[in-house]
């Protein structure tokens, strides 16, 4: 491929041809982009590994790659519908941080939530990551950080997220607001 002669900003094919850069044609690229992309509406989420990921703008379903991911989901109420490693009322997906890609194809998950380790996905194998990647989005949380995991997680799951009940009242309070005269005696 010769660069010499080459303008900035434009793009060079393989063949050494030039053509008008992308970003000078915003118009054609978008439609491009639409037709051979997804067309379901997406929003950026960047992940523990500092990856931006794509994901869509509802989570409906949720594969968890281990069992503590899976807890920590279950938690915040996601609807996850499969977990690597075993978890009481979730289908099983295979070991945890191995889990099975047609396991995980056949749930038809939104996006696949993993941990992390030294900032890298704590799958077995880099060729399990991009098989998973295939199939869904995949984040990864923090779990050494719980509260940023939980964090991450409610941004990931959006609007999504159910709201734990209130805790019950105190027995031996009414329930409502505090008195505004203090008991001495």
């Amino acid at each position: 491929m010769d660069l010499v002669g080459a303008r900035p900003g434009t793009l060079v094919t393989p063949r050494g041809g030039a053509g008008p850069s992308p970003r000078q044609q915003p118009a054609r690229t978008a439609a491009l982009t639409g037709l051979i992309g997804p067309t379901v509406p997406r929003r950026a989420f960047v992940d523990a590994t500092g990856t931006p990921v794509p994901l869509p703008r509802a989570v409906r379903r949720v594969v968890a790659t281990h069992h503590e991911v899976g807890v920590l989901l279950l938690d915040l109420g996601a609807p996850l519908v499969g977990c690597a490693g075993v978890l009481e009322g979730v289908e099983p997906v295979g070991e945890p941080g191995a889990p099975d890609p047609d396991a995980v194809a056949a749930l038809r998950p939104d996006v696949i939530v993993c941990g992390t380790v030294d900032r890298a996905h704590d799958l077995r194998d880099a060729a399990l990551l991009a098989a998973l990647r295939r199939l869904a989005s995949v984040v990864a949380v923090d779990l050494a950080r719980p509260r940023a995991a939980a964090a991450d997680l409610r941004a990931l799951l959006g609007p999504a997220t159910v709201e734990r009940p209130a805790p019950a009242p105190l027995p031996d309070r009414p329930p409502g607001p505090p008195t505004t005269r203090p008991q001495l005696w």
